[in-house]
Order: structure tokens, then sequence, then C-alpha cells
């Protein structure tokens, strides 16, 4: 039932930055961080090698909004933050 919560989410945040464009930031933020969560809550069920790849993608969907976040807002420390956790879970799946 939470993979659905999650994945309504990033369609409904994807549909979103489709119809505003990709200059919403915080559209992009909103997306980057429930990739993030999404990753974290599926990384605790990892029991193969297909599940640990899956988080890893999400994860790197996260840092793809977040990376769009700081073109548009370079001085952004909290997404700065973000993204070096998001680095260092998946350095801890690998």
């Amino acid at each position: 039932m939470r993979d659905n919560f999650y994945m309504s989410a990033i369609k409904d945040f994807s549909k979103a930055i489709e119809l505003n464009g990709e200059e919403d930031a915080q559209l992009l933020q909103n997306r980057g961080i429930t990739y993030k969560d999404y990753a974290i809550f599926k990384s605790y069920k990892i029991k193969k090698k297909a599940e640990k790849t899956a988080c890893i993608s999400l994860f790197n969907n996260a840092l793809s909004d977040f990376q769009k976040i700081l073109v548009i807002q370079p001085q952004r420390k909290d997404i700065i933050s973000l993204m070096d956790y998001v680095k260092a879970q998946v350095t801890s799946l690998k």
C-alpha cells in the first residue's frame, strides 16, 4: 500500500512539472524528496540484486531533481546537503 502512495506522489509531481516546466524548484524538490524517501523505504526490504538496483535508480532520480534545482538556485545549501545524503546512501548499497 505504501508503494502505491509513493508512486502516486511521484506521478503527480511529474505531471505538475510537465505542466509548469522544470523551472519550478519547489516541485522538483518535492519530487526529489519523494524519490529519496521511497528509495529508503524500499532499501529496508532488499533481498535481491534487482531490488538493490531499483533503489539505486530511485536515488539517482532524486539526485537528478536536486541537480536541476542547483542549476536554477546554485546556493541552496539544503539541496547540497540532501545530495550528500543521497550519495552516501547509494555508496552504502554498493
